[in-house]
Order: structure tokens, then C-alpha cells, then sequence
């Protein structure tokens, strides 16, 4: 049903549009017709079970994906590399520590701008038509 294939998608991609879209509803209509799904209680309630379940899988949680990058990024995590001549450790390379904190800023929306838009109009909208017609129309 389409509807499953919009939630599943929706939870992979966080993006309604483009679940819509995967869901096989038309590209033309895809952004509307994503906001009208999900305002409705049964998607919200499919994604809610969605979620759960994905919880209770045993899979990492957002705590434990973020332990894992602070690790990182103080360099705590240690890697086992095999050669021809021995195993050693390595620890995380600066770039792996800057990937680890750009990924933690991401999470933590540290890299955001911020952009406030005020959509409170409290003035009657006034629309002007003062385009001339050609007269090639």
C-alpha cells in the first residue's frame, strides 16, 4: 500500500517530498500531497509504531552513536590494523576527529543558521494589479 511505502520511506529519508515520491505518488504533487499525509492520525500513528520498533531492535541509539563520536573526537577509540608484519594500533586520525565533530555539531544543530521568519500578518494583504497587458497576449 502505498501508504506503508510513504511511511517507511519518510522514516529512511526525512524528507516528505521525497517519500512521496519513492511512495510512487506524482512528482508534480508530491509536496502536497506529503503534508496531507502526515497530518493524518493513522500515519502518524504507523510512524510512531515504525519508530518503536526500530528502538526496540537491537540496534544503537542516538546516545550511543554520539558516545561513539565523542570517543573519537577525543581520541579514545583505537583501531587494530593487521599487516604482513604484525598487528598494531592506530588512534583516530585528525581527519576522523574533525568528521567525529562536524557529525556531533550536525546532531546538535550547532551549524545551523538560524533564520527567523515572522509569518504573523496582521494587516489585510492588498494585492495590485498594475501590469500592463501587451499586446502580443
Amino acid at each position: 500500500m502505498r501508504y506503508e511505502k510513504f511511511v517507511d520511506a519518510y522514516l529512511k529519508t526525512k524528507n516528505g517530498t521525497k517519500a512521496a515520491i519513492i511512495a510512487g505518488y506524482s512528482p508534480k504533487t508530491a509536496r502536497t500531497k506529503a503534508s496531507q499525509l502526515l497530518q493524518k492520525k493513522d500515519i502518524q500513528a504507523k510512524m510512531k509504531q515504525h519508530v518503536k520498533a526500530m528502538q526496540d531492535e537491537d540496534i544503537a541509539s542516538e546516545k550511543d552513536i554520539m558516545q561513539l563520536y565523542t570517543r573519537i573526537l577525543h581520541g579514545e577509540e583505537y583501531e587494530e590494523v593487521a599487516t604482513a608484519g604484525g598487528t598494531y594500533i592506530t588512534m583516530p586520525s585528525l581527519k576522523d576527529r574533525m568528521k567525529a565533530g562536524d557529525m556531533i555539531g550536525r546532531y546538535r544543530g550547532i551549524w545551523r543558521d538560524p533564520k527567523i521568519v515572522n509569518t504573523n500578518i496582521n494587516s489585510p494583504v492588498k494585492i495590485i494589479d498594475d501590469v500592463e497587458e501587451s499586446d502580443n497576449a
